[in-house]
């Protein structure tokens, strides 16, 4: 299809048709219900979570994917208790303790339900890219171009100021 560029996370595998730059690397978190074993730790091993019941999008979501390659590398498959069609239905059957979930950090940032914690996910590390792709074929319009340039900009400035 036609495109202009788009903001996506995580960027796809090398496609012969789109240039792809990373803006930022983010951490995947554990979401836990407020009253779970493991909500007043200050992190969450992945293994801990063998045994809970998954909150996760369906499949077809890559996001989906990330979470279970992730626990399929460390010997389990998440035992799927509910599915929710975006972050906001996981965020809520996670606050009704209906389960557990991992989602971007930054999904988080602004809105961490009720009853619910974040808690940093280690062994392993899990992270996606999220990057601006566009077209191979094509040059840039120049408003393109100014906003493509103004968002490598901001996010090299973002990443200097947390480091």
């Amino acid at each position: 299809g036609d495109f202009n560029l788009g903001l996506i996370g995580p960027l796809p595998f090398k496609e012969k048709k789109l240039q792809q730059k990373i803006l930022f690397t983010e951490n995947i978190v554990a979401l836990l219900p407020i009253h779970h074993r493991l909500a007043k730790e200050s992190s969450v091993k992945l293994q801990e979570l063998v045994d809970e019941p998954f909150v996760l999008l369906p499949e077809g979501f890559v996001f989906r994917d990330i979470v279970v390659n992730a626990c399929q590398n460390l010997g389990f498959t998440p035992n799927v208790a509910f599915e929710g069609d975006d972050i906001d239905a996981l965020k809520g059957l996670v606050s009704a303790g209906l389960g557990v979930t991992l989602m971007p950090e930054v999904t988080l940032v602004d809105s961490l339900p009720r009853s619910t914690v974040k808690i940093p996910l280690v062994e392993p590390s899990v992270t996606r890219t999220v990057g601006v792709i566009t077209p191979k074929e094509r040059a840039l319009l120049p408003t393109e171009k100014l906003f493509y340039d103004f968002l490598q900009e901001f996010f090299t400035r973002l990443d200097d100021f947390k480091n």
